[in-house]
């Protein structure tokens, strides 16, 4: 992985950065430095290169949800947002890079405000991928383009800035520090935080699977269950109970079916009168159908010739119309305009032949006369585009020579300021030994500035540590004694709570619950033996009643079946007899007897001699004897069809009796399995009582003795869950106190480094400002301004500033001024060749101008010779092809007309004869017709003479549904009173069979003795019920504490197993497997450490002290000698932290090479000897393939280093970036 480019804008100081590692001087430099003044945003580098990969920045990478203002947005403290720039709309970040897989890839980070305006409300950042160097997308959103990055990469947000952006000074902590602090740190540095919390994890899981096992065995102590005497008792009572319920059972069975004979009596009479009604209703509906009836009879009888009639009218109306279309053909001009049609064409043809001619004659010199339009044209193009040109280089000329005598001037001008610049420049030297070696200079006064501006306050912090730390001793002998009044206070609940609990011999909360609850039981299932008791009788009375009304009407069904084959019988023979009439009736044999003549031969028969032909009588006779038929025919299809709906209500009425009986079988069963159940279930209750002398009052007496004896356990109860919760109060504040305490110690002993290191802190820094100070008198003591006070330089370095800002800018204006001049003098050596270059281009137009004028004299004598003056040939050639064009439009259209008129003459004479044969054709078949419906007419008015032909038109126009559904309506009227009346005789033989069987109580005795019956059933039933429910839980609760010792053993072997993980890498806080895992980590992290400080320096190699986190240094020079890190010097300990931290970049790293470091910290401390080495080390490592940045200010180091990134503060709270 490697970065090639970083450009920013508008973040934090930065309004413009554009760090190319790809060009020159980066590209060839391994190792470079990045340089600037405190604040100026060198560190701001390092963020927007985070913000551009990883949407985030180290500075700001710790959770934090308190929010602040940011120009009138509220954000939270972590939010990269507040590094874009006061008072701009938008900043981006750019950062071009190889990724592992050798492509090249641009990510973009970007945060704008609403419209881009700085008063705009800030929006969500962006982020994008690109594939270079095309820019082709990749992904823009903001969690897919992270996750991308993260595998182009290979690298995560905290590996990468720990392999990339080294944290050597972090290391050099991690040297000094002590025990768990050091654990701490290295989990820190390493990522390894989640370690701690599996052992944390691993504490947690075990302490609650030992509460669950606790609870487990809580809750297998408060189920109970019956011992084998009491289970006995509730046994016997379930059984008398069962018994009794019996009884009372079938004496409610026999008062059911007294009480139902009641009902069936009420059911059948209200039938029978409905029966009555709906017969009546249906025969008045019949006398008023009749008169429609007959009507539509007429109308059905008359559809027959329908057909013949609808014919011949449609026929004649065709024959109407053809004749009609007959006589318009005879009329018809269609040969006097095909004749004009001819003569128009032969017209035609005479005109395109003239045009033609003309045509002939004149093509050719027009043809000639357009062709020198066309050059004459092309001429004049061409003379106009030289004039064109010709008048342009005129006009340059004239500018160029203007300019060469204004840049004559500012020549002269800027020689002058030349001078000028020169004398200031030489008027100060000691400005320019400043300027020259300015960061050496500034690195000076800023440890004077700091030391001055940071001795009064750290001096506070000491004394304020100090004061602290003995606040803080009092605090702790104060909460120790508090502690021991918590502890006193516990002791004395727990005893009061130890007094007040119940004796082992009194029943628990639970017993009482659960014998309560059996009682309850017992008493429901009592109540439900006497009610399931009370059902049995009445279901057995019901299930008698219906076997008699089953035996009945299946006595009926077996008589109806035998009757059925002789109703069959005779209606067949009636079916038969009438279709023979019916046969000799019709209306063929009717038509072939009047074709029979007096002394010949029937066809059929043989007989020359013919009664029914000769006499009408004998049809009138037939027409009779046909009807008496047919009434003898509908009479017996009317009786088998009154046979087949009472045969059908018999079986129907069966069926569901022999469903009634079965469900009330069902019914019975069930209630004696249930009285049998509940008779069982009360036997523990009852004592050898039987069911029916026991009352309710029998259950609730012990009911109310046990909720007695529960109230009075449940007050104890109370009193000692007070107290309990009173000893949870007091055991929580004592570990908030010990809580407090373990705190205060551990800020005791931060107080304790922190004073020690406030010490060392201000003894170093003075020693450096007197250094300082000892170094700018040897330069500086002959200026104007130098004074030896501290305070006095302190106050002056911003004098130095501003004057060396304005030097910066005279030495760049000089530069300018140079640069200018060459510049002008440059251009107006370029206007002088511009210049001779024109007039000789002048010439030559002038030139080409003379001959194209001569040309277009030529050719327009030419033109005059073919055609006149003015006149256009080419408009005169379309005039010509236009005429012929017409003149060929013409004859066409004519040719077109005169065939169309042949056609139409053509086509009416061949319609004029097609329509006189159709004409006889249809005439024909109208008289056919009118002969068939004449016959048709005289055989039917033998039956109705009244009926004309007026009647008949009129009868069809009737509508055929209205007719059929009249016929339609009338059938089904006739079968549904045939159907009610053989129900009407059904019920009326039922309620005679049930008169006798009349029960000898009446009806008001028979529901006084059910309600009783009723009464002690549902006693019984309701004790039965109670019974059963205690039965039931008590199996219940055997079952439960089976399952639950399973249980048990399960979650016994899971505490086993969490008691085996907790005591191997478990505890509350998680330094069990911290350090475990650290000590691990230390081992991999020294190794890679090792690798990286043999190349800096192969007198050292680390080791870990076994069992501990400490490390030691083995020293080769001395024998290998192992001693401890502390005894290091500064440069040594500089090359130790620097391999510690490469060692944990190649560890975050794993497999992916890392060719782009950076380091931001750790040189300002260092003398010049410990300096000199750590350059050499930063030699050593771009060495090895690496690109290096150093960020500092040490002018020592960025002597040493010839590549730097410039990071210069401007006036206006801006900083520019410079690469040199």
């Amino acid at each position: 992985m490697k970065i090639n480019r970083l450009q920013i804008h508008n973040l934090a100081s930065l309004l413009d950065a554009d760090i190319d590692f790809s060009r020159p001087p980066l590209r060839d430099a391994g190792l470079f430095a990045i340089t600037g003044d405190t604040g100026a945003g060198k560190s701001t580098i390092l963020d927007a290169l985070c913000l551009g990969l990883y949407d985030k920045t180290a500075r700001l990478s710790n959770e934090s949800t308190q929010k602040v203002d940011f120009n009138g947005d509220n954000v939270r403290l972590n939010d990269p947002r507040h590094l874009l720039r006061r008072g701009t709309g938008i900043g981006w970040v750019k950062v071009d890079f190889m990724a592992i897989d050798g492509a090249h890839y641009r990510a973009l980070w970007q945060v704008t405000r609403a419209r881009k305006k700085p008063n705009g409300k800030l929006q969500a950042p962006t982020h994008a991928l690109y594939l270079m160097p095309q820019e082709q997308l990749v992904s823009d959103g903001k969690l897919e383009t992270k996750k991308t990055i993260e595998r182009l990469v290979g690298l995560n947000f905290e590996q990468f800035t720990r392999a990339v952006m080294l944290a050597q000074n972090e290391f050099s902590a991690f040297l000094r520090a002590q025990g768990d602090e050091r654990a701490v740190l290295l989990e820190r540095l390493s990522g390894t935080q989640k370690y701690s919390v599996v052992g944390q994890r691993v504490y947690s899981g075990y302490k609650a699977k030992l509460n669950d096992v606790e609870a487990f065995k809580a809750s297998m102590d408060a189920v109970d269950i019956l011992d084998e005497q009491q289970l006995q008792e509730l046994n016997e009572q379930q059984h008398q109970y069962i018994e009794q319920q019996q009884q009372c059972q079938k004496r409610r069975e026999q008062v059911a079916k007294h009480l139902q004979w009641f009902a069936a009596e009420q059911q059948l009479q209200h039938e029978i009168a409905d029966l009555q009604q709906r017969i009546q209703t249906t025969s008045n509906s019949l006398e008023r159908l009749e008169p429609r009836v007959r009507e539509a009879q007429r109308v059905k009888q008359c559809w027959q010739i329908e057909d013949n009639l609808t014919s011949t009218a449609r026929l004649q109306q065709r024959l109407a119309q053809q004749q009609t279309r007959q006589e318009e053909l005879t009329r018809s001009d269609a040969k006097s305009v095909w004749q004009h049609g001819e003569q128009q064409q032969q017209l035609a043809q005479q005109q395109l032949r003239h045009a033609q001619q003309q045509y002939a004659q004149r093509k050719e010199k027009l043809n000639a006369a357009v062709a020198l339009d066309v050059k004459i044209a092309q001429k004049k193009e061409v003379l106009a585009a030289k004039r064109s040109e010709f008048e342009q280089t005129s006009a340059q000329q004239l500018q160029l020579t203007q300019q060469s005598q204004n840049l004559a001037a500012q020549v002269d001008e800027s020689n002058r300021r030349l001078d000028e610049y020169t004398t200031q420049l030489e008027s100060q030297p000691w400005l320019a030994e400043l300027v020259k070696n300015w960061s050496h200079y500034h690195h000076l006064w800023q440890r004077i500035n700091s030391y001055d501006a940071t001795y009064k306050e750290k001096n506070e912090q000491l004394q304020a540590s100090n004061n602290e730390l003995s606040k803080l001793d009092q605090s702790l002998a104060t909460l120790n004694e508090e502690n021991t009044t918590f502890q006193q206070s516990i002791q004395a609940l727990e005893q009061q709570i130890v007094s007040l609990q119940p004796q082992p011999e009194a029943f628990s909360a639970t017993e009482l619950q659960r014998q309560l609850g059996t009682w309850q039981q017992a008493l429901e299932r009592f109540q439900q033996w006497h009610s399931s008791n009370r059902q049995l009788v009445t279901v057995r009375h019901q299930q008698q009643s219906l076997h008699a009304e089953l035996e009945q009407k299946q006595q009926q069904l077996h008589e109806a079946s035998q009757h059925h084959s002789v109703l069959e019988q005779q209606l067949s023979h009636a079916r038969q007899a009438y279709e023979q009439v019916k046969l000799r009736a019709s209306e063929q044999i009717t038509h072939l007897r009047t074709q029979l003549k007096s002394g010949e031969p029937c066809m059929v028969c043989g007989s020359e001699h013919h009664p029914f032909a000769e006499n009408d009588d004998n049809n009138h006779a037939f027409a009779a004897l046909l009807a008496d038929f047919e009434q003898a025919y509908a009479t017996a299809q009317k009786n088998l069809d009154q046979h087949y709906t009472k045969r059908h209500v018999l079986q129907t009425e069966i069926q569901l009796a022999q469903q009634q009986i079965d469900n009330v079988s069902a019914t019975e069963q069930q209630l004696k399995s249930q009285l049998q159940q509940l008779a069982q279930q009360l036997e523990p209750f009852i004592q050898g009582k039987p069911l029916d002398e026991l009352s309710d009052q029998d259950f609730t007496k012990p009911i109310a003795d046990i909720q007695q004896q529960y109230q009075q356990l449940e007050q104890l109860e109370q009193q000692l869950v007070k107290l309990r919760s009173e000893l949870k109060v007091q055991q929580h504040n004592s570990g908030e106190l010990q809580g407090q305490l373990q705190r205060g110690e551990q800020r005791r002993q931060q107080l304790q480094l922190q004073t020690q290191r406030l010490a060392y802190e201000l003894e170093t820094e003075q020693q450096q400002c007197q250094q300082s100070i000892a170094e700018l008198r040897e330069h500086f003591s002959e200026a104007p301004w130098w004074q030896d006070s501290l305070h006095q330089l302190a106050k002056l370095w911003q004098q130095l500033v501003e004057q060396k800002q304005q030097f910066e800018q005279l030495q760049n204006e000089y530069a300018r001024a140079q640069q200018q001049t060459t510049q002008l003098n440059q251009q107006r050596d370029q206007i002088f060749t511009k210049l001779e270059s024109l007039q000789s281009q002048q010439q030559k137009l002038a030139e080409q101008l003379q001959m194209q004028e001569q040309e277009i004299t030529h050719l327009l004598t030419e033109r005059s010779t073919l055609i006149a003056h003015g006149q256009d040939p080419k408009a005169q050639l379309e005039e010509l092809e236009e005429s012929i064009e017409k003149a060929q439009q013409t004859l066409d259209t004519q040719q077109a007309a005169c065939q169309q008129q042949q056609r139409r003459y053509e086509q009416e004479q061949s319609e004029y004869q097609h329509l006189v044969k159709n004409c006889s054709q249809l005439q024909q078949d109208i008289e056919e017709l009118k002969k068939a419906f004449d016959v048709w007419y005289q055989d039917y008015r033998a039956f109705d003479e009244a009926l004309t032909i007026e009647q008949i038109k009129n009868l069809l126009t009737q509508d055929k549904q209205q007719v059929q559904a009249v016929l339609t309506e009338h059938a089904t009227l006739e079968q549904t009173q045939v159907r009610f009346q053989a129900q009407l005789e059904h019920s009326e033989s039922r309620l005679q069979q049930l008169v006798k069987s009349r029960p000898d109580k009446n009806l008001t005795e028979l529901e006084a003795q059910k309600r009783q019956l009723d009464e002690q059933f549902d006693d019984s039933q309701q004790a039965l019920t109670l019974l059963g429910a205690r039965l039931e839980n008590h199996r219940q609760n055997a079952e439960r504490l089976a399952e639950q010792g399973e249980q048990l053993k399960d979650l016994q072997q899971q505490l086993a197993t969490w008691t085996t993980l907790n005591s191997a890498l478990g505890d509350a806080q998680g330094k069990r497997l911290r350090n475990l895992v650290q000590s691990q980590t230390l081992a991999i992290l020294l190794g890679y450490a090792n690798q990286h400080l043999h190349a800096l320096s192969k007198r050292y190699r680390l080791t870990r002290i076994t069992g501990t986190l400490d490390i030691a240094i083995i020293d080769h020079d001395m024998a290998d000698e192992q001693r401890s890190v502390n005894t290091l010097s500064g440069g040594e300990s500089f090359l130790v932290s620097l391999a510690l931290a490469l060692g944990l970049a190649s560890l975050s790293s794993n497999k992916v090479k890392i060719e782009s470091l950076f380091i931001d910290e750790g040189f300002g401390t260092l003398d010049s000897e410990t300096l000199s080495i750590a350059m050499d080390a930063l030699d050593n490592l771009q060495a090895q393939g690496r690109k290096v940045g150093v960020i500092s200010h040490i002018p020592q180091l960025t002597e040493r280093v010839a590549t730097q990134v410039k990071v210069r503060k401007r006036p206006g709270g801006y900083s520019v970036v410079e690469c040199e």
